[in-house]
């Protein structure tokens, strides 16, 4: 009951501002929030499990939705609005009804990693720490730290220093 109400509350709090209330509800909700981090009230969260870490930003109608998995966005990270993580899928069911049993696998975003505007990140994904992923993009499988991914589905651009 108390998660239903925080998410009715959230979005109803300024965009930009209240950082440490909302951090706080989050914690209410269960979820381990570092220090610092700034999520803004356009933010869905609908899933079970989030941590996040010290001097993260989440932008503006960021949807982090899934089933039962983690998702694990690391610490000065910065996603950008619109952003996708998606946790949840489905096995292809028969042709009676496609979208067969659901499943659910965590996403893992490392340390100081900047996710671009309107990115889409699949569960099973881990993306390494310092990486670039260009606004757009479909990460669906894992991009190594330090590197520049981006496209449909996002590949490696190049290694960055």
């Amino acid at each position: 009951m108390l998660s239903y109400i925080i998410q009715l509350v959230f979005p109803l709090l300024p965009d930009t501002r209240l950082f440490r209330l909302k951090a706080f509800l989050l914690r209410l909700r269960g979820f381990h929030i570092g220090h610092n981090v700034r999520v803004v009230s356009s933010v869905k969260i609908k899933l079970k499990m989030l941590s996040v870490g010290d001097n993260t930003f989440i932008g503006h109608d960021t949807l982090i939705a899934g089933g039962d998995a983690l998702v694990e966005i690391g610490r000065d990270v910065d996603i950008a609005p619109r952003c996708v993580l998606l946790t949840g899928s489905h096995e292809i069911g028969s042709s009676d009804h496609r979208a067969g049993a659901g499943n659910s696998q965590s996403i893992k975003i490392g340390d100081g990693t900047w996710i671009g505007g309107s990115t889409t990140i699949l569960g099973g994904v881990q993306i390494g720490r310092g990486c670039v992923i260009g606004a757009g993009s479909l990460v669906r499988s894992d991009i190594d730290d330090d590197c520049l991914a981006a496209g449909v589905p996002a590949r490696v651009i190049r290694e960055l220093p």
